[in-house]
């Protein structure tokens, strides 16, 4: 038994130098080190050259490239922990960024819907505006007293401004520069502080000049679903009710709207117009003798219908979309009279 301590004391001696050593490669997570390859090549060669010093009995040696194999694995394994943070940094930083950007693009659509809703508040405000301007404008024509009518002073401004909107819109689609510029001149120093139907009934015919400069610009260009859509705005705003169908827009009319019709003859210029039901002629004599009206576009039907007008270059087959179709005015174009 003796001899047997003796034994294991000797064999426990001979492998101190080199215990630590492996001890710490048993425990470390050598896969992990694998991340920093050059420093744990390092490491497995300092541990070789323990063992084969510890094999050749040069303690001092062996114990000596134990402990740089250690220190060797300890760095590799450090090295690592900072390749982690840095990656943890790096994703972190992507992160930002990437919510950096999408709080930037939800400010960004943020602003665009305020700016859409406020466009459309505006164009809101001007539609009922001109509505009632129209009302107004009706009411002096007809001679008949609307309580509901707006101020012939305020009506005179309404469609002051809207012409002015028309002959910019005119002057954009290639209008006489001269032309445009001259009514333009016309608009701003018109007087809107005197007897309010004077001031309205001069208004009505700048907006009127106005609508002819917008309609000759108009007759170089197609027809587009954006023209159509202003079409039925333009007519709505007027009080007339518009149907659209493949064959073309269709006007219910009364006898007593011959300048609503003839304001938009004038604005949209494209292909015929065709009147029919009863008194249908009457309405044609009329609607060819107002001011910038082309005789040549007027055709009638007497008939035993309700009064009414059709326009085919404004219908469905002229490229609007069925949705447009069904609600023309949620997207008027920007030059809508």
């Amino acid at each position: 038994m003796r001899l047997a301590l003796l034994v294991s004391l000797a064999v426990a001696c001979g492998g101190a130098p080199t215990a630590g050593m492996r001890l710490a490669f048993e425990e470390a997570d050598v896969a992990r080190a694998e991340r920093a390859p050059d420093l744990l090549a390092r490491a497995r060669e300092a541990r070789e050259r323990a063992e084969a010093a510890a094999a050749a009995g040069d303690d001092d040696a062996a114990a000596d490239h134990a402990t740089e194999a250690r220190l060797w694995l300890r760095a590799a394994l450090v090295e690592v922990d900072r390749l982690e943070l840095e990656a943890a940094r790096l994703d972190d930083e992507r992160e930002e960024e990437a919510a950096a950007q999408r709080l930037a693009q939800t400010q960004s659509e943020r602003r665009a819907r305020e700016a859409t809703l406020g466009r459309e508040r505006a164009a809101a405000v001007a539609r009922e505006q001109m509505e009632l301007a129209f009302v107004a404008a009706e009411a002096r024509e007809t001679r008949r007293q609307d309580p509901g009518a707006m101020d012939p002073l305020a009506a005179a401004r309404a469609f002051l401004d809207r012409a002015r909107l028309l002959t910019g819109a005119a002057r954009a689609l290639g209008a006489p520069a001269e032309s445009t510029a001259a009514l333009l001149a016309t608009l701003e120093t018109a007087p809107t502080t005197r007897d309010g139907n004077q001031a309205l009934r001069e208004a009505l015919g700048l907006h009127r000049q106005a609508l002819t400069l917008l309609g000759d610009a108009r007759a170089e260009s197609p027809v587009t679903p954006a023209v159509i859509a202003s079409f039925v705005e333009s007519a709505r705003e007027r009080g007339l009710e518009v149907s659209l169908t493949p064959d073309g827009a269709f006007v219910s009319l009364d006898r007593n709207d011959v300048s609503k019709m003839a304001d938009l003859v004038r604005e949209f210029p494209h292909g015929p117009v065709r009147l029919q039901g009863r008194g249908a002629r009457r309405f044609h004599g009329a609607l060819g003798r107002e001011e910038g009206v082309r005789r040549g576009r007027l055709s009638s039907d007497e008939s035993a219908g309700e009064l009414s007008a059709q326009l085919p270059a404004y219908g469905t087959s002229a490229g609007l979309p069925s949705e447009t179709a069904e609600e023309p005015e949620s997207e008027p174009a920007p030059d809508a009279g």
